[in-house]
């Protein structure tokens, strides 16, 4: 069995994440877990109401669900919608390996994701070559979880103490992004891209992809989202 983890905390995203939900039972029966300050209809719920310690979640997941009963375990955003069938991602699996998707193709060493990662110049050399990657999903094995997310809270804490003044969030993005960078240079399992023609940003392809992450245009999820479920209703 599989899983999928989400994170909903206020009311905007409690919506966001019902409707993540209904396009992605489409083709998925597997297990969902959704961190939320309220019940998600029909889904197991971990009720979370310290806004503070859920900014955390995303890394810390594995205090609350015992990720060894499930042979992958995926993490999605909550601002997602799933047109297509999210298993042929879960197909792709492979022991020694971590997946995560490009960050618009942005060159890791000039993204903004690069913020307070360097330690040495072969991660320099490294973030020069390769794309970064978009916290927003990520996907591994269950023997590779919990390790991953112990060294992404510990990067995450680092950049958090060193973040500057005019940065008033939570740094996940660059620390997800630190943390793959070690796991390049210094681990069997390796961090790699899913292919492109199985994601997309924003609402671009959905004829054809496996799911879209809205990172800038929320005001036309609903409107997809309707689409999506009508054209569901379509389909033999």
């Amino acid at each position: 069995m599989n899983l999928i983890y989400f994170i909903a905390i206020n009311k905007r995203y409690s919506n966001f994440v019902n409707m993540a939900i209904k396009t992605l039972r489409k083709n998925y029966k597997d297990e969902i877990i959704v961190f939320s300050e309220e019940k998600i209809k029909d889904e197991r719920t971990i009720i979370t109401k310290n806004q503070k310690n859920a900014k955390h979640l995303k890394t810390t997941a594995g205090k609350y669900i015992n990720f060894e009963k499930y042979q992958n375990v995926m993490y999605l955003d909550a601002d997602v919608l799933i047109p297509g069938n999210i298993n042929e991602i879960f197909n792709l699996s492979e022991i020694n390996k971590i997946f995560t998707t490009k960050e618009f193709n942005h060159i890791l060493y000039t993204s903004p994701s690069s913020r307070f990662l360097w330690r040495n110049e072969k991660e320099i050399e490294l973030a020069k070559k390769i794309p970064a990657s978009n916290a927003g999903f990520f996907m591994t094995t269950s023997q590779n979880i919990q390790e991953f997310c112990e060294n992404w809270t510990k990067n995450l804490n680092e950049k958090n103490n060193l973040r500057n003044n005019n940065m008033n969030c939570i740094v996940d993005q660059p620390s997800f992004n630190a943390t793959l960078v070690e796991y390049h240079l210094n681990s069997n399992v390796k961090p790699t891209f899913i292919p492109d023609n199985l994601y997309s940003f924003n609402g671009k392809n959905l004829d054809n992809v496996c799911f879209s992450h809205f990172t800038h245009k929320k005001n036309n999820i609903e409107e997809i989202f309707k689409k999506i479920m009508k054209n569901a209703i379509k389909s033999p």
